[in-house]
């Protein structure tokens, strides 16, 4: 019985710490398919787990025109200085602290090049282009913008960012990965910026997490060792 308890606090302590990397390996895994379905739709996803490949597969539905979604709060900025009076864009919702819009309730217009949309949220108006919130491979697959090279990626207790540099302009994109209770990744969302920018202080940040990552392995494993030694003395 002894034993019985010892081999189960010894998985448990093996599972607890191998948690604390699995969302930064499944990130690792889906991001460069992420990256290739902007200009190839038959990803390989040969290589991924079954649950990496349902994720991987529950994002490409989510990216199609009828599914997409817009996170205005945090894709979408707006002006403090602005001002309008009249009432919300038809087909904006909230879902718990975020505002959405569903794309197909967007109106745009052309301009130039790319297609623009006004939106009004709370009484603050912005213009969003289309070239900022494009169908992912039926918009992206012959443009250069859409080419990306891997520049960083900064980890935080709700979510991952992993930062991409255009190669045919000066535009970027994060990956982001938002994360369960338990730490899991529960969804992703595409960010494209007009103009790559990365904060400095991430930096910090995701030395900080990385710095606890690390703590957390050591005394998983002094943890290990210790429950190894006592399983030793038991069975001996």
């Amino acid at each position: 019985m002894k034993n019985t308890k010892v081999i189960i606090i010894f998985l448990l302590v093996l599972t607890l710490t191998a948690c604390k990397s699995d969302r930064v390996r499944t990130a690792d895994h889906l991001s460069p398919l992420i990256i290739e379905s902007h200009y190839n739709k038959d990803v390989n996803t040969s290589r991924l787990s079954k649950k990496e490949k349902r994720l991987f597969n529950d994002f490409l539905e989510s990216q199609e025109i009828n599914n997409k979604v817009v996170n205005i709060s945090e894709a979408v900025g707006f002006s403090e200085e602005s001002y309008e009076s009249g009432d919300n864009t038809p087909g904006i919702y909230k879902e718990g602290d975020s505002y959405y819009i569903k794309y197909t309730d967007l109106d745009w217009e052309t301009v130039d090049d790319d297609f623009k949309s006004h939106i009004v949220l709370n009484h603050k108006g912005t213009l969003i282009f289309r070239s900022q919130f494009p169908v992912l491979y039926s918009e992206t697959k012959d443009k250069l913008m859409y080419r990306y090279r891997y520049y960083n990626k900064v980890l935080y207790d709700e979510y991952i960012d992993y930062y991409y540099k255009s190669i045919g302009d000066d535009s970027g994109l994060i990956i982001r990965y938002h994360n369960n209770k338990n730490g899991t990744i529960k969804s992703i969302n595409l960010i494209y910026q007009e103009l790559f920018f990365y904060k400095n202080d991430n930096v910090k940040k995701e030395k900080s997490v990385a710095g606890k990552a690390l703590l957390y392995t050591v005394v998983g494993i002094i943890i290990t060792a210790v429950v190894i030694v006592v399983f030793i003395k038991l069975t001996h």
